[in-house]
């Protein structure tokens, strides 16, 4: 009677975490998530006796067969005192749960790392400004050395970059702007959509048309398709953000143009 109250009891809780589980993040933290992981390991303790019972009575022929009368003894054991087998099957399970849980955690940021490192280590050679780096510092490099870089049989393309401070909401956010045409035939930037570059940073030339971080969309909830309305100079000028690319380097958040747009 106990054991199927137990089962019961334990399927309510199994069908409260799904429904937790489905639910949207509150305020950006997942605390139906947290709640759907406790229902979840009240109910494995709640159903591991029947399942230690069910699992004794199956495996018992079979390890006498195996391994002799002492698996047979050891376990009918196991499944005669579940006062105690059960807490001691239970925590194991859920040190079990949680290391498989740590290991995909861990997988998550080493494929969450190379994604990174792919974006941002794309080119043989960088080159900078000799100062001193700061966030709200973007120096000038000559724009002859530019020149001279393109001309060399070596070099398949340069890509220049300009950074600026900008206010976006009253909150500090960085206005960027590169070759678009490079950034689309050499990049492999990741985009949220799941779009390649190749189609979407074309697009931003010639027209104002704009890719943000994902930091920035957060922060601003902004989604793709939405216009940004942005200072420039002495006037205010409206872009349409055409995706959201993830981006691990800047918790501000970059809004990306062309650099043609820019200067214009």
């Amino acid at each position: 009677m106990h054991v199927r109250r137990d089962v019961a009891m334990a399927a309510g809780l199994v069908a409260c975490a799904w429904v937790a589980a489905r639910q949207e993040p509150v305020d950006g933290k997942p605390i139906f998530g947290y709640l759907a992981a406790l229902l979840l390991i009240a109910a494995s303790a709640l159903s591991i006796p029947a399942l230690v019972s069910a699992s004794s009575a199956a495996a018992s022929g079979l390890m006498r067969a195996l391994f002799g009368a002492e698996a047979l003894l050891a376990a009918r054991s196991l499944a005669s005192s579940l006062r105690r087998t059960s807490v001691l099957v239970g925590a194991l399970s859920t040190a079990l749960s949680m290391l498989v849980a740590v290991g995909i955690m861990v997988g998550s940021f080493r494929e969450t790392v190379v994604v990174w490192m792919d974006d941002r280590l794309q080119a043989d050679l960088y080159l900078r400004p000799a100062v001193p780096p700061g966030a709200d510092r973007h120096p000038t490099m000559d724009a002859g050395i530019v020149g001279k870089l393109a001309r060399l049989p070596e070099v398949a393309a340069v890509d220049q970059f300009r950074g600026y401070e900008i206010s976006y909401q009253g909150a500090p956010v960085t206005l960027g702007a590169g070759d678009a045409q490079v950034a689309g035939r050499y990049g492999n930037r990741p985009l949220l959509s799941g779009a390649s570059p190749r189609s979407v940073f074309p697009q931003l030339i010639g027209q104002n048309n704009v890719i943000v971080s994902e930091p920035f969309a957060n922060k601003h909830h902004v989604d793709a398709g939405d216009t940004l309305t942005l200072p420039l100079g002495q006037s205010r000028v409206n872009f349409r953000v055409l995706d959201v690319y993830f981006d691990y380097s800047n918790e501000r958040g970059f809004i990306v143009m062309d650099r043609g747009t820019m200067l214009k």
